[in-house]
C-alpha cells in the first residue's frame, strides 16, 4: 500500500494515452517554442507576420491567429511562437522540417527548424533561437 501512495502524487500531473502498441504517460505540460525576431539594428521587432510550414505535410500554421497558440508569444518583446503541442498529432516521431517565415513591411526572414513528436509533446531538434529581419 505504501508504494501506491508514493506513486499517486507523481501521476497527478500526467495523462495516460493508449496508442497503437504502447501506452504512455504524458505530462499535462503544454510545450511551445519561440523565436526572437530582431530588426536590422538589433532592436526587438513587433508587428511581424509569422507562418510556420511543415514541409512533410504542407500544413501552414499562423502562430498568432489562434492556430498555434491563442495570442501567446505574438510579438511581445520581439518573441514569436513558432511551434507548439497543438501540432503534436501532425508531427512525425522521426522529425519534420518546418520553415518559419516572417515579414514586416519590406523586411523578411526565413528560418529552418526541425521538430519531432514523442507521442506526447513536440521536441525542437534544431533551429535558431533568434533571427534578424533583412
Amino acid at each position: 500500500m505504501r508504494a501506491l501512495f508514493l506513486v499517486l502524487p507523481l501521476l497527478a500531473g500526467c495523462s495516460v494515452f493508449e496508442g497503437d502498441e504502447h501506452p504512455r504517460a504524458c505530462t499535462d505540460q503544454y510545450v511551445s517554442y519561440t523565436v526572437g525576431v530582431r530588426l536590422p539594428d538589433g532592436a526587438p521587432a513587433d508587428s511581424v507576420s509569422i507562418t510556420a510550414e511543415n514541409e512533410r505535410t504542407g500544413q501552414v500554421y499562423g502562430p498568432c491567429n489562434g492556430i498555434i497558440a491563442d495570442g501567446v508569444g505574438c510579438g511581445e518583446s520581439g518573441t514569436y511562437t513558432v511551434y507548439t503541442d497543438a501540432q503534436e498529432g501532425a508531427t512525425s516521431e522521426e522529425g519534420d522540417d518546418v520553415t518559419v517565415r516572417g515579414t514586416r513591411g519590406a523586411l523578411t526572414f526565413e528560418a529552418a527548424f526541425r521538430f519531432r513528436s514523442d507521442g506526447c509533446h513536440v521536441d525542437k531538434l534544431s533551429g535558431p533561437d533568434a533571427v534578424t529581419l533583412r
